[in-house]
């Protein structure tokens, strides 16, 4: 049976941000990043994320004791130290409503965010798909990659840079004071279709819903921001396939954009960055790992080697999680008065659906506990209406 509790998530924060660090690290040096390669890393990101999507304790989880001073320090987050009628509410519990109304906020944020970038476009934007010059190119690229001509091409202002937006009625949107020769112009087509075709936007859109269910976690928006660079590095590769004239050209058009850009005097609204992909809407850095990914070329045994050791790491890192969770293992001070040990006779269990078992002695309540395995045998177990469904073995 799954289980989530504070621990399971205690767990998953710290794996999802040893493997987020693991993986800014290594692309912060060029060098292992290239060793590494922009697929590999893309899977890591992948490992990352369902390890989010499951933050729960499997049955074969073993739990390993906490030192007394943290378990004390669990221990003050998990015990109630508030009762609204019925309810007994802990610290643990606000934190609970606090991280699901940070969702509901940053979920209607996404939503307004959209919606004021589809209003821009259709009040500003001049709708260009039947210019021949854009046409032309278009329809050579469709035939190329065997996909209907559903792209609309449109200019608009206070853009520095083309993106891609929307996922069923795809549009290629140019900045409305850039010109772009057309040997340039194909290849920021034919960036922006590979996007379409390969469902980057759809992908795009999961990570980031994915990093608003986990708002209060750093590794989150580390993984946002590299997964934006490493999907980026995919289509370039696409395109370039290893061809050195292709990827000679290709990076030359991807500095003559953000060069042009740069002479535009514009800022950017956010909600473009947050609901597009782009062709160079990236910062330098990022730029400059995707050219030395394109340029740089690497001996196989040093990418064999890189990639061996940081899969051992990540696996590792993400299996010890499900084997292994961290329990708090503290007697607070009136048990110890009262209480020598839990026998059958003074003590009972009732489920708590929400985080485990609540544990009474004497017909008082103690603490909510997420494991039974340290307990005597033969201790009774009521589920909330008081009826009697098992004994702890």
């Amino acid at each position: 049976m799954l289980h989530f509790s504070f621990s399971t998530v205690l767990m998953t924060f710290l794996a999802s941000l040893a493997v987020a660090v693991l993986i800014a690290v290594v692309c912060s040096h060029r060098n292992t990043m290239v060793c590494t390669g922009y697929k590999v890393l893309m899977i890591f990101v992948g490992i990352a994320f369902m390890r989010l999507l499951l933050p729960f304790e499997f049955p074969f989880t073993v739990s390993i004791l906490l030192p007394q001073s943290l378990s004390e320090i669990i221990f003050s987050l998990r015990h109630p130290w508030i009762s609204i009628a019925e309810l007994q509410l802990s610290l643990w519990n606000f934190f609970e409503m606090i991280w699901l109304s940070g969702i509901a906020i940053n979920l209607f944020r996404c939503v307004s965010s959209h919606r004021k970038l589809q209003d821009y476009i259709q009040k500003y934007g001049q709708d260009k798909t039947a210019d021949p010059q854009y046409k032309t190119i278009l329809d050579q690229i469709c035939q190329q990659y065997k996909r209907d001509h559903s792209f609309r091409v449109m200019e608009l202002p206070g853009l520095n840079v083309p993106i891609l937006f929307g996922w069923k009625d795809p549009c290629i949107i140019l900045p409305e004071n850039l010109s772009v020769p057309p040997d340039k112009l194909c290849y920021i087509f034919r960036h922006e279709i590979l996007h379409h075709i390969h469902h980057s936007y759809l992908i795009k859109y999961g990570i980031r819903i994915l990093s608003i269910l986990y708002w209060w976690n750093p590794a989150c928006a580390i993984l946002y921001r590299c997964s934006n660079t490493l999907i980026e590095m995919y289509i370039d590769g696409t395109i370039t396939r290893n061809d050195r004239e292709i990827t000679e050209q290709y990076a030359e058009c991807l500095l003559y954009i953000r060069q042009a850009s740069a002479k535009i005097p514009t800022q950017m609204p956010s909600f473009f960055k947050r609901n597009t992909v782009s062709f160079a809407q990236v910062r330098n850095s990022d730029l400059k790992k995707r050219l030395w990914i394109l340029l740089r070329k690497t001996k196989t045994w040093k990418k064999i080697i890189t990639n061996t050791v940081l899969t051992i790491l990540i696996l590792c890192i993400s299996a010890a999680s499900y084997l292994f969770i961290l329990e708090a293992h503290y007697t607070p001070p009136y048990f110890n008065e009262n209480f020598s040990v839990p026998t059958p006779e003074n003590t009972y269990f009732i489920i708590n659906e929400a985080s485990g078992y609540d544990l009474y002695m004497n017909h008082e309540y103690l603490e909510t506990v997420t494991s039974l395995e340290y307990y005597p045998s033969g201790i009774k177990i009521y589920n909330e209406k008081g009826v009697l469904i098992n004994e702890n073995e």
